[in-house]
C-alpha cells in the first residue's frame, strides 16, 4: 500500500513538473534575444514594463534565471515585456547599461529605470521594489483613461 501511495505521489510530481515546463516554454516566445547594436536602442523606449536580464553563456546563474523570469514577470504583470541581452553577443551593452556582472536584471517602466539586481537576483525584494512605482504608474494610467 505505500508503495502504491508513493508512486501516485511521483506521478502527480511528474506532472506537475512538466505543467511547468510547459509554461515556461509557451512563454519563452516573449522573451526575445537581442543580437544587435540597433535594438538596444530599443530598450529605452519601451512604454510599460520592461525587464532586461543580461547574461553571459557559461554563467549557471544567468542560465536559470534566464528560465525562471519570463514566468515570473508574467505573473507579475501579463503585459510586461522581457529581454535577454548576451554580453558575448553585445558587449556594447556594458557601457550603454553600466553592467559590470553577470546576471543583471534591469527593470524598467516607460523606459526608466526603477530596479536593478547585480549577481543574485531576489524575487522578493524585487517585487517589494516594485510595488510602489508600479501602483502609481497603474493610478496615473487608470486618471489619464490610459
Amino acid at each position: 500500500m505505500h508503495c502504491v501511495s508513493l508512486t501516485r505521489y511521483l506521478l502527480l510530481y511528474l506532472i506537475i513538473a512538466m505543467a511547468a515546463n510547459r509554461s515556461v516554454d509557451h512563454l519563452a516566445e516573449r522573451f526575445p534575444a537581442l543580437e544587435a547594436i540597433d535594438q538596444l536602442e530599443l530598450l529605452i523606449d519601451i512604454p510599460g514594463l520592461s525587464w532586461q536580464l543580461f547574461t553571459t553563456p557559461n554563467c549557471a546563474p544567468c542560465q536559470d534565471i534566464k528560465r525562471k523570469l519570463p514566468l515570473w514577470a508574467y505573473d507579475f504583470l501579463p503585459s510586461s515585456r522581457c529581454f535577454s541581452i548576451d554580453l558575448a553577443v553585445l558587449p556594447q551593452a556594458c557601457s550603454a547599461f553600466q553592467v559590470l556582472s553577470a546576471p543583471t536584471l534591469i527593470v524598467c517602466l516607460d523606459g526608466q529605470e526603477i530596479a536593478r539586481q547585480v549577481r543574485y537576483v531576489n524575487f522578493s525584494l524585487l517585487r517589494e521594489q516594485l510595488a510602489r512605482p508600479l501602483a502609481l504608474w497603474q493610478a496615473s494610467l487608470s486618471a489619464t483613461g490610459g
